[in-house]
């Protein structure tokens, strides 16, 4: 019987692998498009048992939550493709792939873009050559995107064979299989098909062609695994259990004691809640009240204010017109007065007249 594990990969993939490679203790892997290094991982529950292998993460981001994590890896900051050198990365959680296609199928399916980075390149040969050291794969997982035809295509699995493949398989978000375009070249370069998941498909070489009826059901309460939520749960459970088995008998009555005090501080403190949004409430209500007996005085304040405002300026029109009224009285008699004053000098021009007109008779 299996022991019990914690599956931490997506799609239970840990659990069938552990299943497949029963007589392997520790053993090595590598993992193309890693991811974090916990959640929905592949590798976690093999790590954890002492298997090493090599991380492949081109996103920054996971990558060093990788370094962080799995110090005994292999942490590769490149990506692996069917050429060498340098490609755009579109970045984004769980998604970040090299292919555009791809990336603007994400971005129009409202997946929030994170910017792109360069990096290196990789061929599936160039990793194995470099950084295997002649050690057998156990497995292989392929998680990239879109970009598994170009790096299956590329390497012809004669050097490097790992036992087993895990390779993704469906258009990117979607049921869709894409391996049609790749598996056919796959089998012909010593690979038996042996298992889908609905998300990837699973190949063994055909040096270990046997492994495949270890794949004929689906991960099951017979492998005996459960989710890290689950043991979370369970470890909660059993650690309060243990809290209370450490409590002597007579410490019960006294958390029980103590309990029954908390309950009555909380009714004091509900009932001394209560009181003050009653307080509040009612002084609230003073306020709008008084609030509203000012409006009422201000409104009659301004309709007095408005009422001498319009009886002065009332005033000020009645004064304006008396004045000039007044300015037309004092204009006709300044006219009169000029009349009267040149009448006035013509009955002397003629007085004069006169006078001179008699004395002239009165000589002769």
């Amino acid at each position: 019987m299996l022991p019990p594990m914690i599956s931490y990969a997506q799609n239970f993939e840990d659990v069938l692998l552990r299943r497949a490679l029963p007589e392997i203790e520790r053993g090595f892997y590598i993992d193309i498009g890693a991811f974090h290094p916990v959640i929905d991982n592949v590798t976690q529950w093999f790590y954890a048992k002492g298997w090493t292998g090599i991380n492949v993460e081109p996103n920054p981001r996971f990558q060093a939550l990788l370094r962080e994590h799995r110090p005994h890896d292999l942490n590769l900051a490149v990506a692996v493709s069917g050429r060498s050198g340098t490609l755009d990365l579109h970045l984004m959680d769980g998604l970040s792939t090299t292919v555009d296609d791809v990336a603007e199928h994400h971005t129009s399916s409202g997946r929030s873009a994170q910017g792109t980075v360069s990096v290196e390149a990789l061929t599936l040969g160039d990793l194995f050559e470099r950084h295997t050291d002649g050690r057998t794969v156990d497995f292989l997982k392929i998680d990239v995107e879109g970009a598994e035809a170009a790096i299956l295509e590329a390497y012809p699995f004669t050097t490097v064979r790992p036992r087993i493949l895990v390779i993704e398989a469906t258009e990117p978000d979607s049921i869709a299989l894409a391996s049609t375009s790749w598996e056919d070249g796959l089998l012909r370069k010593g690979y038996q098909f042996c298992y889908f998941d609905g998300l990837n498909r699973y190949y063994v070489r055909d040096e270990d062609a046997w492994r495949k009826n270890l794949f004929d059901v689906p991960p099951n309460v017979f492998d005996h695994f459960r989710l890290p939520f689950t043991d979370r749960r369970v470890d909660y459970i059993a650690c309060k259990r243990s809290v209370l088995d450490e409590i002597p008998e007579g410490g019960i009555q006294a958390l029980i004691a103590e309990r029954d005090g908390l309950v009555h501080l909380r009714a004091e403190r509900d009932s001394l809640v209560t009181q003050l949004t009653a307080e509040r409430v009612a002084r609230r209500a003073d306020l709008r009240a008084e609030r509203a007996a000012f409006a009422v005085e201000l409104d009659a304040l301004v309709r007095e204010m408005t009422e001498v405002a319009d009886a002065r300026l009332a005033r000020i029109t009645a004064l304006e017109q008396e004045n000039r009224r007044l300015q037309a009285e004092v204009d006709g008699l300044r006219d009169a007065r000029d009349i009267s004053v040149i009448q006035t000098a013509r009955l002397q021009i003629k007085v004069d007249a006169l006078y001179l007109s008699g004395s002239r008779a009165a000589r002769q």
